[in-house]
């Protein structure tokens, strides 16, 4: 028996590794982001809030990125031309990745866009920018999203977060630099929250959006809160500044800038 004793205890550490292994192999992780051009369990595309195993093979036939949720961050695998990698993995085949730490922002992100929207190119005229912004007795100062759009005469329509929460509401704006830098919109409608926001032509009494516009995400917070949470936002953004640096893509940096403003959102209610 005393002979079998280091035997059996051989055995049961073998097998103790090998169930840890497979429990890391199937751990679950969730997509926050990801181009049209990665695959996964042979030929599944990869969309936002798909489960993949840990270690599971990515891969993609054609330039663009892929977020995976990990256990030190948010892992972002971005391909040039024709790459794979394992779910969460800290290296892959034929393209960079980078590791994006935002903590819980990600729930939040996907809470109010479960699916990750079609993005637009820069279309001329400018889109509006994800930004936050300032609400008190003037009304809206929209100054800080519009710092992309030429001047002249716009609606915006602004949709609260998640979509179909509230009715949407839009608002007129003339917007000049040079009068009011600000671009301050008395309203009546549009409170402190987290909206979707589309610049488009007023028609009569309605707003025709653009066709070809790209929405963005802004954060309408009380002139009393608006100057720590611009800088907060100014601070985590820096992340998104460095991902588009390194050449990440369209739909990976605008997921990260909405993770920040949407867990911002999230800090704001929760005070």
């Amino acid at each position: 028996m005393n002979r079998l004793a280091p035997i059996l205890v051989f055995v049961c550490v073998v097998a103790t590794c090998l169930a840890a292994q497979q429990d890391q192999k199937s751990t679950p992780r969730r997509v926050v982001s990801a181009d049209v051009a990665w695959t996964h369990d042979r030929g599944k595309p990869l969309l936002r809030g798909v489960m993949v195993q840990e270690n599971e093979l990515l891969s993609a036939d054609a330039p663009g990125d892929v977020s995976i949720e990990c256990n030190d961050g948010v892992r972002v695998y971005s391909c040039p031309k024709a790459c794979s990698a394992g779910a969460c993995a800290d290296t892959m085949n034929n393209g960079t990745t980078h590791l994006v730490k935002l903590g819980r922002y990600w729930d939040a992100l996907v809470r109010r866009e479960p699916r990750e929207p079609a993005l637009a190119a820069a279309r001329a005229g400018g889109n509006p920018s994800d930004a936050v912004v300032a609400v008190d007795d003037r009304g809206i100062h929209w100054g800080p999203a519009l710092t992309r759009v030429l001047e002249g005469r716009y609606c915006l329509m602004s949709s609260l977060l998640p979509q179909g929460s509230a009715p949407a509401q839009s608002v007129v704006i003339e917007w000049d630099r040079a009068t009011d830098p600000e671009g301050v919109v008395p309203s009546s409608t549009i409170g402190p929250g987290l909206y979707s926001v589309q610049k488009g032509t007023p028609n009569g009494g309605a707003c025709q959006v653009d066709a070809d516009g790209t929405s963005a995400w802004v954060l309408v917070v009380r002139r009393s809160d608006f100057a720590g949470i611009d800088a907060e936002w100014k601070k985590q953004a820096a992340s998104s500044t460095e991902l588009e640096r390194a050449g990440a893509s369209i739909s990976t940096v605008s997921a990260v800038r909405h993770a920040i403003l949407a867990g911002l959102a999230d800090s704001i209610a929760a005070r």
